[in-house]
């Protein structure tokens, strides 16, 4: 798999990796932020290490617990730089305005759970191109600055799934609250293994011909099994050769070392015990 400039999606750092600069942090974020945006409320970018590299650690820990993400358990730690776009409640005195903000009651049971949801379609679609497609975009443009100043980037949405349990832990780093988690970026000089599957790199001339494109070729993969203590099959790792100039297959020696996870018992247990929005 030769570097294409793709964005691709590291899972575990070395010990020698480097965070970003605050220069660099800045220059991507002033970037990713004067990316087109239908509103400006409600949107918040939380850099946890600054607030402490404990705080960053903190992070980690509540993705392995609280989520089903999949990653180095033994080497993600080594990545010190995070930012999580998120959404929070206004003040009161935004009412004011002609495009009215989203109410505190909506945070608080949920856009889309409970009597207050979100139903009407028009809300949905409102909701999805000022805030979701909005933060995403600018999330990915923050990593792709951040990559071309030479960090190997990752990328996790499933944080969206356990917003009651990201309050309880990051609530208080916020200006407002309750917060809805939606994408987190993360960046290091040095990974050390990377998800791939090769789907991407069969996309070629021949794939974007013609007026419509698609159905796209992709590879079925399964994630490991904790319960049963079964590792595979799933998605293959990667790391990169001495050049960084493409991607090669880690080896069962290699992957042993990463500890690589998904859905760790620790989560499949917190998911179990709780009928709430974890």
């Amino acid at each position: 798999m030769t570097n294409s400039n793709m964005l691709y999606f590291s899972i575990g750092y070395t010990e020698d990796s480097k965070d970003p600069t605050e220069e660099h942090i800045n220059f991507a974020l002033k970037k990713a932020l004067q990316m087109p945006s239908i509103v400006r409320y409600h949107h918040r970018v939380w850099l946890p290490h600054r607030d402490g590299k404990h705080v960053v650690d903190d992070v980690w820990d509540w993705m392995s617990d609280y989520t089903h993400t999949g990653m180095c358990r033994n080497t993600i730690k080594n990545c010190g730089h995070i930012a999580i776009w998120a959404m929070t409640p206004e003040e009161d005195n935004t009412e004011k305005r002609i495009d009215k903000p989203y109410s505190r009651e909506l945070f608080d049971k949920g856009f889309f759970a409970g009597e207050t949801r979100l139903t009407d379609h028009l809300d949905i679609v409102t909701w999805n191109r000022a805030y979701g497609a909005v933060q995403n975009i600018q999330a990915f443009e923050y990593a792709r600055q951040l990559q071309d100043l030479g960090y190997d980037i990752g990328f996790m949405s499933c944080l969206q799934r356990s917003p009651e349990s990201f309050n309880e832990h990051f609530g208080k780093y916020f200006d407002q609250t309750p917060v809805w988690p939606m994408i987190m970026i993360y960046a290091g000089t040095e990974a050390n293994a990377f998800k791939h599957t090769g789907t991407r790199d069969r996309i070629t001339n021949d794939t974007v011909k013609g007026s419509l494109i698609g159905p796209f070729d992709w590879d079925e993969v399964m994630d490991p099994d904790p319960i049963n203590d079964k590792k595979g099959p799933f998605t293959p790792l990667y790391k990169w050769n001495k050049g960084k100039t493409e991607l090669i297959p880690l080896t069962p020696e290699e992957e042993s070392k990463l500890d690589f996870r998904k859905r760790t018992k620790q989560y499949m247990d917190n998911i179990k015990t709780t009928d709430r929005i974890l």
